[in-house]
């Protein structure tokens, strides 16, 4: 029998609530930037991921305030 121990690493996001607005604008400069910027290959996935996130987030809080 294996006496070693499992050990478990728990994960904690903080979060901090921000105004839809602020995520819509932050959303908007990310895109404006992006047309003027030469992104270099590396960059383009992270920035792309980032994006995917705000409008996730966008509309998250779009349906919840509908309900």
């Amino acid at each position: 029998m294996n006496n070693k121990m499992e050990t478990v690493n728990e994960v904690t996001i903080d979060t901090v609530e921000v105004p839809r607005d602020l995520m819509i604008n932050l959303k908007n400069i990310i895109e404006v930037v992006n047309d003027r910027i030469n992104w270099k290959t590396s960059e383009l996935l992270p920035v792309g991921l980032i994006c995917k996130q705000l409008d996730e987030i966008i509309q998250k809080e779009k349906e919840k305030e509908e309900e």
